[in-house]
């Protein structure tokens, strides 16, 4: 017979959901800010981060050049980036799913990619993809393995808006495009 009494407190339906999510590479984590390590203190603002159930890792930082990136570190284990796809994008389920070009905008590793996702210039950056990150509930990052299968890691995005406004700077207006940056 079947014992409910080793079942989690939420019964087997949280069990149910404990396990998708931990298949799935999705968690309910917040968003933190970490200083950033010794090596890469140039500039003062820390990192905004979440690691999701699976182990992969997003951040937002920004750099030297006042460039906003977004990171996407695998979990350890076999699985590696394409090394000439840059990974999609998607908040939520709304459209554009983003999309870069290998290049200045996307650096891939073997287990970590890049993505510039906008400049900071006079304290403003326009950007729908890190708009959309600060206001969203999930972000989910498709990309094709070096193997040439398909995968998807999902980053809940709970509290980024307060994680990455103070990885770029609390006097730093992010704006969805250019007409919401000209509007009075």
């Amino acid at each position: 017979m079947f014992d409910q009494s080793r079942l989690p407190p939420h019964g087997l339906n949280g069990a149910i959901l404990f396990m998708l999510a931990a298949v799935c590479g999705f968690s309910a984590n917040a968003w933190e800010v970490k200083p950033r390590p010794p090596e890469q203190s140039v500039i003062d603002f820390p990192v905004a981060y979440e690691t999701n159930a699976r182990g992969d890792r997003s951040e937002v930082i920004r750099n030297e050049d006042d460039e906003v990136k977004l990171s996407v570190i695998l979990a350890p284990g076999f699985i590696q980036y394409a090394p000439n796809n840059c990974p999609t994008l998607q908040i939520d389920t709304r459209l554009p799913v983003h999309h870069k070009n290998i290049g200045e905008d996307c650096t891939v590793e073997t287990h970590a990619v890049s993505i510039n996702l906008g400049d900071i210039v006079d304290n403003q950056i326009v950007s729908l993809p890190l708009h959309r990150l600060m206001n969203g509930s999930q972000l989910a990052v498709r990309f094709v393995t070096s193997s040439g299968e398909y995968r998807e890691a999902k980053f809940s995005l709970r509290n980024s808006k307060q994680a990455i406004t103070a990885s770029i700077g609390d006097d730093v207006e992010v704006t969805p495009t250019l007409d919401d940056a000209n509007a009075p």
